[in-house]
């Protein structure tokens, strides 16, 4: 939460000029002018107000230089005032399972601290933990890789994970704002984010370009052949390279030894909110037989918490436990991607990539392909590069040399390391749900961007070539 200075207004003409804020307008106003010229001239076949509208919004959220809350409510006003899009397409975040489950998992969380179940689970998970800060971090990267393996739901392990990360927390004697809250926080959340994109069913992305190629190619991708050929780089050395960066990043003291005390006796609160949670998970665990998305899982199990008199939550829970500000803003920004979606820029980018030059030699196939991956992931969001490059497979395939397998596998490297986090939504629901600033997780999108270019894409590379891929 952000502390806002009370200044006298006697003192106002004396105090020095804001210069930090000054450069975030500039910042603001460079990337309003840069859409203008993008829009015009490289997506000529697109509206250009609904891709300007996107890039405001985008270098507001950004730079934070207003809170993220009153850019959701520019953003809704602007493109209901002038018709950007329908008005099913501008609240479209609202009706989204995203906002839904968001809003489930900030209840349950809520459930959690109420009853103090969270307090008694916190200590059990605080075992695996090591005692110094980096094995620290390593300990909550390393449960949210292994949680990918079990929940298919990037939503849903955040849900899960952070909670029980944020007591932890706590008990290491790491405060509020702290390196030490944000390194644990963070590893935890990208620890079960980003290696699971080399885990077929763990993340969107994977499972649009698994029914895909199948829909379109009647390639299917096997479980094991997707986590050979992505796994021990893009899972596993990635997973490593948080565990080295985040504590280089957020450097702090190892953390207060956390008691090995047996676990507090829990109330009958706690009980009975466990046994929601334990019917929760396994519903959300077997959701590939009965078909009911996670979503409404957890809005069931956040209804039975709300339910008056159940002594889960307190009775003025919706009103001071539940944050209106994470909820517009997510709402906004899923609203951003669907207008621009809405808008047919990835129809404008199928068409441009149409006119890219044939290349010569694999790694130049490579490098195009995962670019050109990685701009549609830049513009739109990690989700979106399945859906507009699957399809433009065998096109690329055509001018990079590659076989079609390879060029649908090769998009795997662009999306599953975003630039910045409005591409993630994941991301975004973890920076509401552990209460983390905007800019310690753009921090860490950069440096793990540019550790996958410089090194984990060679490594790849490698890896490929030596399965015989390339």
């Amino acid at each position: 939460m952000t502390h806002r200075l009370n200044v006298p207004a006697d003192t106002i003409n004396s105090a020095p000029f804001p210069w930090p804020s000054f450069f975030k307008w500039m910042v603001v106003f460079c990337v309003t002018g840069a859409s203008v010229l993008f829009a015009q001239y490289i997506l000529p076949g697109a509206p250009a107000a609904p891709v300007i509208l996107a890039a405001v919004c985008l270098a507001l959220w950004a730079t934070g230089i207003v809170p993220e809350a009153w850019t959701a409510l520019l953003f809704i006003l602007v493109a209901s005032v002038l018709g950007l899009a329908a008005p099913i397409v501008v609240f479209s975040g609202f009706t989204s399972p995203t906002f839904w489950l968001f809003f489930a998992g900030l209840v349950l969380s809520a459930a959690m601290t109420h009853t103090g179940l969270g307090q008694s689970v916190s200590p059990l998970v605080g075992r695996f933990l090591g005692q110094s800060y980096r094995m620290a971090v390593a300990g909550c990267v390393l449960a949210g890789v292994l949680l990918a393996f079990v929940l298919p739901s990037a939503m849903v392990r955040l849900m899960i994970l952070l909670p029980v990360v944020g007591l932890l927390v706590e008990e290491a004697g790491y405060e509020t704002g702290s390196n030490g809250r944000t390194g644990m926080l963070l590893g935890a959340a990208f620890g079960t984010f980003l290696p699971a994109f080399a885990i077929l069913p763990a993340n969107t992305p994977n499972m649009i370009l698994s029914g895909s190629a199948e829909a379109i190619y009647g390639l299917r991708v096997s479980y094991f052949n997707y986590l050979l050929l992505h796994f021990p780089v893009l899972g596993m050395l990635k997973a490593l390279c948080l565990i080295i960066v985040v504590p280089l990043l957020f450097p702090a003291p190892a953390p207060q030894k956390i008691k090995r005390a047996a676990p507090p006796r829990l109330s009958p609160a706690a009980k009975r909110l466990g046994f929601v949670l334990m019917v929760t998970l396994g519903l959300w665990l077997t959701d590939g037989i009965h078909g009911i998305s996670p979503a409404w899982i957890g809005m069931a199990a956040a209804l039975v918490c709300l339910v008056p008199h159940s002594g889960l939550v307190s009775p003025t829970c919706l009103k001071t436990d539940i944050g209106l500000g994470g909820l517009l803003f997510l709402a906004g920004f899923l609203g951003v991607g669907a207008i621009i979606a809405d808008a047919g820029v990835g129809d404008a980018l199928a068409e441009a990539a149409k006119a890219l030059p044939d290349v010569t030699g694999k790694l130049q196939g490579i490098g195009l392909v995962a670019g050109f991956s990685a701009v549609i992931a830049t513009l739109t969001n990690v989700a979106t590069v399945p859906v507009i490059v699957t399809p433009l497979a065998e096109t690329l395939a055509g001018f990079s040399g590659l076989g079609l397998s390879t060029v649908l596998m090769a998009q795997v490297i662009a999306f599953s390391t975003p630039l910045l986090p409005y591409q993630a939504p994941p991301l975004i629901v973890a920076k509401e749900i552990a209460n983390l600033s905007l800019g310690v997780i753009t921090k860490l999108c950069l440096v793990m961007f540019a550790l996958t270019v410089l090194v984990l894409l060679p490594l790849d590379i490698l890896w490929w070539h030596i399965l015989g891929r390339l």
